[in-house]
């Protein structure tokens, strides 16, 4: 009769040891996904390809290339069409103002030059002396990604707000937001030997299709 409690007893443990190894094992696993969610880079766009947005934005840009350091303000009104970028001084003086209407671009500087062949990166590099990239940070400075274009995303703890983007050869790391909102606030750019530090201190956004 002993010998049969103490088999008992002894598969008893036995099941109640196994139970909590898979339970254990659940745990571990769920905590696992819990924690690469939020560091995961995701192969898919956040936009719906058909829509788009209309802002306003505002604020200051820190450049350095090749050890050079160039700064600026700017002004960005963009609708579904057109964009309209100026370039100032910290001073307020107009540097250059940037056009870009489909694949048309223009950028005239403060003393008349208009310069309309070339990319946009590429005009800007040779005029500016830092490259502004327009056609995807038209989409990164909203905090989302060309929706044309592959790209990678990781995600700020599995929000809707990216903390880094990957897509065109650029790196985009999103420093900081506005508040509680989606929309940025601190923004790097990095591309090759070239880092762009963006600070957005007005914004207004409205999306559309």
């Amino acid at each position: 009769m002993q010998i049969v409690r103490s088999c008992n007893f002894f598969c008893v443990n036995i099941l109640i040891e196994t139970r909590l190894n898979r339970i254990q094992s659940k745990c571990f696993c769920i905590l696992l996904l819990l924690q690469t969610a939020g560091c995961a880079f995701i192969d898919s766009p956040i936009l719906d390809p058909d829509s788009s947005f209309v802002f306003v934005a505002g604020g200051r840009v820190a450049a350095k290339v090749d050890g050079k350091s160039y700064s600026a303000k700017f002004s960005w009104k963009s609708s579904k069409k057109v964009d309209n970028i100026s370039i100032f001084s910290f001073l307020g003086n107009s540097i250059a103002h940037i056009k870009v209407r489909g694949e048309k671009f223009t950028l005239k500087t403060n003393d008349g030059k208009v310069f309309r062949t070339g990319s946009a990166e590429e005009v800007t590099s040779r005029v500016l002396g830092w490259s502004l990239p327009v056609s995807g940070l038209k989409y990164w400075i909203t905090g989302n990604v060309d929706p044309h274009k592959p790209s990678s995303i990781r995600f700020l703890d599995g929000s809707k707000r990216p903390l880094e983007l990957l897509q065109d050869g650029w790196r985009v790391e999103y420093g900081s937001y506005l508040d509680e909102s989606t929309l940025p606030k601190k923004i790097l750019l990095s591309h090759k030997k070239m880092k762009l530090r963006i600070i957005i201190d007005k914004w207004v956004l409205r999306k559309v299709r």
